[in-house]
């Protein structure tokens, strides 16, 4: 995001506020929860959300009184996933790599300090893994996030640790800085990450990243499944399918460098 010396607009920003109270765990608000969430006066909450719905932004449900996003937000979410040309590239390797392993396969950006899924094979065997298209997790969540962040600048890594501390997920989270710092720089040496059970117990996951034609990482691939099958698939070979597979897709996407 750039920096500019300019006053944001306070509405704009209240209104933005709104739509945050909204996600995939929470689809309806009440306008008093939102009051409560945004912390904002009621005749406040009740005039932006009526001009949003009047816009189709947020819909109102009258049988229980609670508000949703509205038809418009799926429209842009449409517009967004057109604009990240990433998913069509990747599409057809995502298929072979999940047809060739039989394991989850999952394609992910960082955005806005959030990991976020854009697609997905899934293994109808379940892992506990949620991976809902459009879903934000923590930036440093799994081998995505961590693969994704390494190849920020320690500087900006730093940074979004402040305000998105490591989490203690299971016994094998990594949860001091310094050490995730020092993963993070094996990680660019090497070319690829592991989840080892950091997440879930007894899930492991190997991800490597998509570069563009100016070789920046913009996406990264993820296979994930239970420890014990991968483990027996081969670890190694599963690096080997990531990477190759992401730098097939970063050659679609225009970088030289592989």
């Amino acid at each position: 995001m750039r920096e500019v010396n300019i006053k944001l607009n306070h509405s704009l920003e209240k209104a933005i506020s709104i739509l945050d109270c909204f996600s995939l765990d929470t689809q309806y608000q009440t306008i008093e929860n939102i009051c409560k969430l945004v912390n904002i006066p009621k005749p406040t909450a009740y005039r932006l959300l009526y001009t949003m719905e009047t816009l189709g932004l947020v819909h109102y449900n009258a049988e229980d009184s609670t508000y949703c996003l509205g038809m418009k937000m799926f429209g842009y979410g449409g517009i967004v996933l057109q604009r990240l040309n990433v998913i069509h590239a990747a599409a057809p390797y995502l298929t072979a790599l999940h047809h060739k392993t039989g394991f989850s396969v999952l394609l992910a950006i960082l955005e806005s300090n959030h990991l976020v899924y854009i697609d997905k094979r899934v293994t109808i065997e379940g892992i506990g893994y949620t991976s809902t298209i459009g879903r934000f997790r923590d930036p440093h969540y799994g081998a995505l996030g961590k693969v994704l962040m390494a190849y920020l600048e320690d500087s900006k890594i730093e940074k979004i640790l402040q305000t998105s501390p490591l989490i203690k997920y299971t016994d094998f989270s990594i949860t001091d800085s310094a050490a995730f710092l020092e993963q993070s720089r094996q990680i660019r040496e090497q070319g690829y990450s592991i989840d080892n059970e950091e997440v879930i117990l007894d899930v492991t996951a190997v991800a490597a990243p998509v570069k563009n034609k100016w070789d920046q990482v913009i996406a990264a691939v993820t296979i994930v499944g239970p420890k014990s099958k991968m483990h027996e698939y081969s670890i190694s070979e599963i690096i080997k399918d990531v990477c190759h597979s992401t730098e097939l897709i970063s050659v679609e996407l225009g970088n030289k460098t592989h």
